[in-house]
């Protein structure tokens, strides 16, 4: 009997150790899947960029007078020449960020100055604040004696726009909601009254 009483007790022991590895070894699985998550995801948010800023930084750091020698040094590589065959009066510059992300310029051979257009998918300035019911108003406001500023823009549509052009004589912003609609709109500078604005909506 005694010996029984053992033999259960041992076999007792046996099984509690046994469920403690299996234990063990689920949770360590669960831990490396969660740490290999979590790595990629890190791996995804930090892309490789070209240069020494992001597409949205770059297209505010360069300005319509820098010459092209100032731009390459503030961006921090050479840009590639884009220039189509047969133009006349300017030429155009692109640099290559990230592999979706790229900053174009076109300098004007007259006037000395560039126009600078930011490229990047829609769906990274995507913003589900972004609310395009009340922008039918715009239209009849643009054309009115007071116009339409930036800041009329933001407060109805409930979120900042992202800039996506530059020249010496406006800016022009984008926004994107979460059901893909996009709206552009550019600003004069000196007045800082809308010129144009068009999109899907």
């Amino acid at each position: 009997m005694k010996n029984k009483k053992i033999i259960i007790g041992i076999v007792v022991a046996i099984v509690i150790v046994i469920a403690v590895a299996v234990a063990a070894f689920v949770a360590t699985g669960k831990d490396n899947d969660s740490l290999s998550s979590n790595a990629e995801q890190a791996s995804k948010s930090e892309e490789k960029i070209n240069g020494n800023y992001n597409v949205f930084e770059a297209i505010q750091k360069l300005e319509p007078t820098d010459t092209l020698e100032v731009m390459n040094e503030k961006m921090g590589f050479e840009a590639k020449d884009i220039t189509s065959e047969g133009s006349n009066g300017w030429k155009k510059y692109e640099w290559e960020i990230t592999e979706d992300t790229s900053l174009q310029a076109t300098i004007f051979e007259t006037s000395k100055t560039a126009s600078f257009t930011a490229e990047f998918p829609d769906e990274m300035i995507a913003n589900d604040k972004a609310d395009f019911s009340n922008v039918k108003d715009f239209k009849s406001k643009i054309n009115s004696t007071e116009g339409l500023k930036y800041e009329d823009f933001v407060n109805t549509i409930g979120c900042e726009g992202t800039v996506e052009k530059r020249d010496s004589n406006s800016i022009g912003y984008t926004w994107v909601n979460s059901d893909k609609g996009v709206l552009h709109a550019s600003f004069y500078l000196e007045s800082g009254k809308c010129s144009i604005y068009n999109g899907v909506f």
